[in-house]
């Protein structure tokens, strides 16, 4: 079972949990109850931060409709955010207005719907992909082609009640510049959110404008995907944050959430790898995480991608090895057996309209899975001619 962060300044304390971690209720079980995310809601908003006071008061509304100390809460921290919330329980700023309505217009929710289509990371040089990802467009039906590239642009730590920012768009624009018909990147900023909880509501609010104007700089990126590890409230709060400054879409790639992580979130996509190496352990766990994540992206009408391990994880792979070149152990497993899993696992849920596609981990460069502190490396680094034919094919048919 892997946590959930809660994010609030003493949250661990009013929650009685340990390190402040619970585990998400919607993928792993009943999660933190109404009065918990009351007490968590309370803290936030006792030190000023509203967007993350906010989520928790929404998410407690959520556990019971009828709380009314989360009713009033919710109102008043919107009232001091200089927030509303719409029918669709977007966000839209106190001024402005419906379409419709007299005054200002309110903003669109993203600049353009997203189209259906795969998703992928992409590392190492991005543009070197541009010809492969071309080809495969050209010979693949249109619902089928890759079309929402997330390449690494940011990378966030945070330290001494400051967040640090390294930004980096090059590939990105390269990668833009050598793409053909309706592919787009996205521009990935990763990191972690340990020492976050130092950080102030102003430094966070800083922050969410750095990278609204970075994307909205660049008219050549298509918007943002942040993803923090371990995912929790704060990462939904700051996408919140960017989303209220940000004309382009804002997602988050996750593996935890909550119905407020769709809330606050232009589109989700999901990363259903490091789950279990043999694959019919993976099976039964990625049925289990998808069925969830599925369910709750009908009920919330979100856009959402299911990331599959097309390539080599930590614990879904064909083979590893003490060195990059050492003598590689096969585990006698295909890479083809967790995606066709994820696959399986679509055919048993619910029609979700809002699905937009696979997202592919990952197109990165030969030589292994092997980052600092891995103790191998792991293949394959590349997608399989076999793998790209059934992502052609529509999602449920392996």
């Amino acid at each position: 079972m892997r946590p959930f962060l809660a994010a609030a300044v003493g949250a661990a304390a009013l929650l009685g949990l340990k390190s402040g971690l619970w585990a998400d209720a919607a993928a792993w079980g009943p999660g933190p109850d109404a009065a918990q995310l009351l007490q968590a809601a309370q803290a936030a908003e006792s030190k000023g931060d509203h967007y993350l006071a906010i989520h928790y008061f929404r998410h407690c509304l959520d556990r019971d409709a009828s709380n009314a100390g989360a009713r009033s809460g919710l109102q008043a921290a919107l009232q001091r955010a200089g927030w509303r919330q719409r029918a669709d329980g977007s966000l839209a700023r106190s001024e402005s207005r419906e379409p419709g309505e007299a005054g200002i217009a309110a903003p669109p929710r993203t600049a353009e719907a997203l189209e259906k289509g795969l998703a992928a990371w992409v590392f190492g040089d991005a543009a070197s992909w541009c010809g492969q990802v071309n080809a495969y467009n050209l010979s693949a039906p249109l619902g089928q082609r890759l079309k929402h590239l997330f390449v690494p642009c940011g990378r966030l730590a945070f330290q001494r009640g400051e967040a640090g920012l390294r930004w980096n768009e090059a590939g990105a624009l390269a990668m833009a510049s050598g793409l053909e018909g309706d592919a787009r990147v996205y521009a990935l900023v990763q990191g972690s959110v340990e020492g976050a909880d130092s950080l102030a509501p102003a430094q966070w609010e800083k922050l969410a404008k750095d990278l609204a104007a970075r994307a909205d700089a660049q008219e050549r990126i298509a918007g943002l995907v942040l993803q923090l590890e371990p995912h929790s409230a704060q990462v939904d709060a700051l996408c919140a944050r960017v989303r209220a400054h940000s004309s382009k879409p804002v997602g988050v790639a996750c593996g935890l959430w909550d119905p407020e992580t769709f809330r606050d979130a232009d589109f989700v996509a999901l990363t259903a790898w490091d789950l279990a190496g043999d694959p019919q352990a993976y099976g039964r766990a990625v049925r289990d995480l998808v069925g969830a994540f599925l369910r709750d992206a009908l009920q919330q009408q979100e856009p959402v991608f299911l990331g599959v391990p097309a390539a080599a994880t930590r614990q879904e792979y064909e083979s590893s090895a003490d060195s990059a070149g050492g003598a590689r152990r096969s585990t006698g497993h295909a890479q083809s057996e967790y995606t066709d899993a994820v696959r399986q696992a679509v055919g048993l849920a619910d029609p979700v309209p809002t699905l937009l596609g696979l997202a592919l981990w990952a197109l990165r460069p030969g030589g292994g899975l092997h980052e600092s502190g891995d103790a191998h490396w792991y293949f394959p680094s590349d997608i399989g001619a076999a793998q790209w034919d059934a992502f052609k094919l529509p999602l449920g048919k392996p």
